[in-house]
């Protein structure tokens, strides 16, 4: 083991993009930086905990000099501090085989390592470490209500019930039991892409088209536990592509949400298409 630490609760990433610094307050991490950032929590905890006791594969004896294997100014790292005030930074160097040099950046002993504590913070910038929104996980005998309003237009279906279902079986697409059932399927499908905006204020909603949505989508299910959820998505301008890629995708905000996402253009589209 090249550290043996308390209760980590603080950790600061040199990740070849940022430098980002943690902390813990009791049982919960935060950006120093900023307290509203919504940090993935599990993802720094493991974090915390390979940096606990950091287990190294190998240690080189009589190696070369540190330039060698890729020791310098500008490594990537992890440093830890515990609630004691002891503290450890773990310095990463070239790849090796199937994981990289390290050593303590107050030693000259080398190691070999794997990667799983490299992984986790290699090349990644704050919003990686964003705890990310999601929407419920739904299937669609499970959507009761849905309520979309655009173009100054409101549609409400409800889930019929089991009579209105047998009469209405040779029903066409175009009916409302047909075109509940086609939302109810559709809904289930639709997913967070990312996190665009962690906590916008009133200013920057205008910029998102969010000040004034251009959609609502709103659905009602039954939840694992048999209670009825309901489920609210303003839906705003579209968002810049990002580099790369070719998907197009809108900004959203979850009802009671300071965060701003996006989510593909096919699934806002692919529920208009039903109503209109």
């Amino acid at each position: 083991f090249v550290s043996d630490m308390g209760d980590v609760t603080s950790l600061t990433l040199k990740t070849g993009e940022a430098e980002l610094t943690f902390v813990k307050d009791g049982d919960t991490w935060h950006y120093k930086e900023d307290k509203k950032f919504p940090a993935a929590q599990n993802t720094l905890s493991s974090i915390a905990e390979a940096m606990k006791k950091f287990e190294a594969d190998r240690k080189l004896e009589d190696g070369d000099e540190l330039s060698a294997y890729g020791f310098g100014e500008d490594n990537l790292s992890v440093a830890a501090a515990d609630d004691t005030g002891n503290t450890k930074t773990i310095v990463y160097g070239n790849a090796v085989g199937d994981g990289y040099y390290v050593k303590a950046e107050d030693a000259d002993t080398v190691y070999t390592a794997g990667t799983t504590l490299y992984s986790q913070f290699q090349g990644k910038t704050l919003y990686d470490f964003v705890e990310s929104e999601t929407l419920p996980t739904t299937f669609s005998d499970d959507i009761t209500h849905v309520k979309l309003e655009f173009n100054g237009e409101t549609y409400v279906y409800d889930k019929p019930d089991e009579e209105e279902s047998e009469t209405e079986e040779n029903e066409t697409e175009e009916s409302e039991t047909g075109i509940f059932e086609q939302l109810a399927a559709a809904i289930p499908g639709m997913a967070i892409a990312r996190c665009e905006d962690y906590y916008a204020d009133a200013n920057e909603l205008k910029i998102y088209g969010l000040d004034k949505p251009q959609m609502k989508i709103e659905y009602a299910y039954t939840d694992s536990d048999g209670n009825t959820q309901t489920q609210t998505i303003y839906v705003g301008n579209k968002a810049k592509k990002e580099a790369d890629t070719d998907t197009e995708e809108y900004y959203i905000q979850l009802d009671g949400s300071d965060m701003v996402n996006t989510i593909s253009v096919n699934s806002v589209e692919g529920l208009k298409r039903y109503v209109t």
